[in-house]
């Protein structure tokens, strides 16, 4: 129901041209398509992007950095509340991994390059090498389901002409750092965050009467990405960093 709200809030349904939305909530939603077909799938990368598989991770409440970003090559956080810092959000955890990379801190693997088992982020809040790997498995997990549904189209990365975040901590994401650690191989201007599209389209369903869910479903068809003869190989690809030329 949460995706069909989501296809349905960003009028995907309706698109002449290819469309994609990634709902970085419990399940990792994904769906791509136009208005004459939508694949969608399903990724496990919820939880970390919601800071339950992440040591210090939290959501979105006083206390947790919310946000990363380097200033004379130090790193800077903001912290809801503007209390001192108490753990993550996913959000913030992508800004790390992002800004890790970026100075060479962490490699192409995520292992910390120093050999420690914790890398301090910011005040008392550290990564540890297990979280940096969970941050992998999220990240790989939603860019290989991305990939998987656009070779079911047999369309490339060039044809969409639009991606849409969605999710609770969709808003607060930086996109370039979204785009520097691979999670989506798109450019910048392509990306919208559009916030929390279940309630939107739930909404829509309650006002707008012209709303036929029936014919939408029509159009969508679900994938199993684990059944997809490539999409281990895929998955193992994507579970690496990308090069550390990124300006940020």
């Amino acid at each position: 129901s949460d995706i069909l709200a989501g296809i349905v809030a960003t009028g995907l349904y309706k698109k002449e041209s290819y469309t994609a939305l990634i709902d970085l909530g419990t399940n990792g939603e994904i769906a791509v398509g136009n208005k004459n077909q939508i694949l969608c799938a399903s990724t496990a990368a919820g939880p970390a992007f919601e800071g339950s598989n992440i040591s210090m991770g939290m959501r979105a409440q006083s206390g947790a950095i919310s946000s990363l970003s380097l200033k004379d090559g130090y790193i800077v956080a903001h912290v809801i509340g503007n209390t001192p810092p108490k753990g993550i959000c996913g959000s913030a955890l992508i800004d790390a991994i992002a800004i890790l990379r970026k100075l060479g801190l962490i490699g192409m693997f995520g292992e910390i390059n120093s050999g420690e088992e914790n890398i301090i982020i910011f005040g008392d809040v550290k990564l540890s090498q297990k979280d940096i790997n969970e941050f992998l498995l999220a990240k790989a997990a939603i860019a290989a389901g991305l990939a998987i549904l656009l070779k079911n189209l047999n369309i490339g990365f060039s044809d969409l002409t639009e991606l849409y975040i969605a999710g609770g901590f969709g808003s607060f994401i930086t996109l370039e750092n979204l785009i520097a650690t691979g999670i989506i191989e798109l450019p910048e201007e392509k990306i919208h965050k559009i916030g929390n599209t279940a309630l939107i389209g739930a909404k829509m369903f309650l006002f707008k009467e012209n709303t036929n869910t029936g014919e939408i479903l029509q159009k969508i068809k679900h994938i199993s990405l684990e059944r997809d003869d490539g999409f281990q190989d895929m998955y193992v690809e994507r579970m690496m960093l990308p090069h550390k030329n990124h300006e940020l």
